[in-house]
């Protein structure tokens, strides 16, 4: 970022955030629930702070309690301090002004914070007339500075769009331009960067670092992901079960923890080797010597003439049975419409496909239900993957009563109670709603639902994104023991190459539309061949602030090259 978005504030010693003694309990009709205790944590103006912690910890309670969005059952106690005034005593108007004036936030998932019936640029300027004294026209002109300044490409024509017509990174730094309109001495970013393809999340991560340095504005930044705590904070708070329990300076922390539950976490982060490494072994026994999946110059158009765009070109890849293929690249470089290819939803234009020895397109009755019965399917999201309105046993149940409709319910119910023991789930969770589970136990029921048939090929798409670190490593290690034993092929689609690298045996790097690198992985992702695979590789984080620096400079002098060349 050339210039700040308003000159620099002036050094002063009253924090930008400071709480003490936070304490906030929910009543629920079980009982009242405790879920911070005697929390303390200060953000000074420029500094960055993460806050860390699991899935339940408390972090997300203590942002929210920072802005006063607790709902209505929540208990607070404690003092939260904004730029010195206490935010828990303020109301109405006084609430209002400190809100985007003094403290604002940065949610995890943009399209659900923005309006989608409103054109950007008129969500920036209704922010800026909420709380400035402009007219139409001023707002509308400092909307469009705002886009420019926080990275959107000819920011007066995107300021005319509509969230849907831009891209996940694009519509997270409008949200961003909203949360910095009115220059708030606080910004608190709830997860920002969690479903960001890797490039796209460095460079939001770039900003919101210049953005607190630049207008010292202090950073609270609450996620799960190592590699993103080093790469940004000055500071980390590590929380576990509503209290903060370790604290300090983010080399200290990430380095040399001291606690115990910080050294758990660490231990699950999935390392990026930048060094060539051993192969990863074959994770599951060849059945067949048919590929599971076999495309050759795939071709998806959409569009005619002038105006066709090639989502695919010319794309082949091959799958063996009991093997892991990782699929990668950025957000519109096709991987999502390949994986839709290989699923039998979208017809490619041109070029073949076989999965299972069978092209899905020219299939029909019997023939195609064969196929599908043989294709489970893993997606990022559980909780929009399973009905909520079913119980678990019934959504794990859902594909045999189609695929095996002469099965006895007793049947269906022992299978369903094998298949929730090899994803280590317990069977009193046949009753439970979907909603009443945790993030893992809900991807762990999806896992399940997916296997339940004996299926020849997983397709995982994105499956561990959005999951803590630990709950990650569980469910990678439970899918890698699952091929191990089944023997089934999978399609692993994921912008995390640290994961990719972990699971797949082979990978496949696409950019617009094309693949433009493959091979083993280890060599592949340790010896890249193209300037692309080097920046996606480059852009990774890891959870290492001394070497992070190193990569941050290497990715900004690749982006600068690549950016040139183009």
């Amino acid at each position: 970022m050339t210039q700040p978005l308003v000159p620099s504030r002036a050094a002063t010693d009253v924090p930008a955030l400071a709480v003490s003694g936070l304490r906030v309990t929910f009543s629920t009709e079980t009982g009242d629930v405790e879920a911070v205790r005697d929390v303390a944590i200060s953000v000074q103006p420029g500094e960055t702070v993460a806050l860390v912690g699991e899935s339940g910890s408390g972090k997300s309670t203590v942002a929210l309690a920072a802005l006063r969005l607790l709902p209505g059952n929540a208990r607070l106690s404690g003092q939260v301090l904004v730029d010195g005034q206490d935010i828990a005593a303020a109301g109405g108007r006084a609430l209002r002004e400190l809100r985007g004036e003094s403290v604002s936030m940065v949610f995890q998932e943009p399209a659900t914070a923005l309006d989608p019936l409103m054109r950007v640029g008129h969500q920036i300027a209704e922010v800026l007339r909420n709380h400035g004294d402009l007219g139409r026209s001023e707002a509308w002109t400092r909307a469009v500075d705002l886009l420019g300044r926080v990275g959107i490409p000819d920011p007066a024509q995107r300021a005319r769009a509509f969230p849907h017509q831009l891209s996940g990174g694009q519509r997270q730094r409008v949200v961003i331009a909203m949360a910095v309109a009115n220059d708030p001495k606080m910004l608190i970013a709830d997860e920002p960067t969690t479903a960001l393809d890797v490039t796209v999340q460095a460079d939001i991560l770039d900003m919101l670092r210049g953005l607190a340095r630049e207008r010292r504005m202090g950073l609270l930044l609450v996620t799960h992901n190592m590699g993103v705590v080093a790469d940004t904070a000055d500071r980390v708070a590590v929380m576990y079960q509503g209290e903060i329990v370790e604290e300090g300076e983010v080399e200290q922390v990430l380095l040399h923890p001291r606690h115990e539950y910080s050294q758990r976490l660490l231990a699950a982060v999935p390392r990026l080797q930048v060094a060539e490494g051993q192969e990863p072994s074959t994770t599951g026994a060849a059945t067949s010597t048919v590929p599971a999946v076999l495309a050759e110059d795939l071709t998806v158009t959409y569009g005619r003439g002038a105006t066709a765009v090639h989502a695919v070109d010319g794309v082949s890849l091959r799958i063996e049975p009991g093997r892991t293929v990782g699929l990668v690249g950025e957000s519109g470089s096709g991987k999502s419409t390949v994986t839709k290819v290989v699923l039998g939803l979208l017809p490619p234009t041109q070029g073949t496909i076989q999965v299972l020895g069978s092209d899905p397109f020219r299939i029909h009755g019997r023939a195609r239900r064969a196929l599908r019965r043989g294709v489970g399917v893993v997606m990022q999201d559980p909780s929009a993957s399973l009905d909520p309105r079913m119980t678990v046993g019934d959504c794990i149940a859902e594909p045999i009563l189609v695929h095996e409709r002469r099965r006895s319910r007793r049947e269906r119910d022992a299978k369903v109670g094998a298949i929730l023991d090899a994803v280590h789930l317990s069977r009193g969770l046949v009753q439970r709603s979907p909603r009443e589970l945790s993030g893992g136990q809900r991807q762990r029921v999806s896992l399940a639902r997916a296997l339940v048939l004996g299926p020849q090929l997983l397709v995982a798409d994105e499956p561990t994104s959005a999951l803590d670190v630990s709950v990650q490593r569980s469910v990678l290690d439970l899918i890698q023991e699952l091929q191990t034993e089944l023997g089934f092929a999978c399609l692993f689609v994921s912008h995390d190459l640290a994961v990719v690298q972990e699971v797949s045996d082979t990978v496949y790097v696409m950019r617009e539309g094309r693949v433009v690198e493959h091979g083993p992985t280890a060599g592949t992702l340790s010896h890249p061949e193209t300037g692309y695979t080097r920046r996606l590789l480059a852009a990774v984080p890891v959870p290492d602030p001394q070497l992070q620096r190193e990569r941050r400079t290497a990715w900004r002098e690749l982006k600068t090259k690549d950016d040139t060349v183009a």
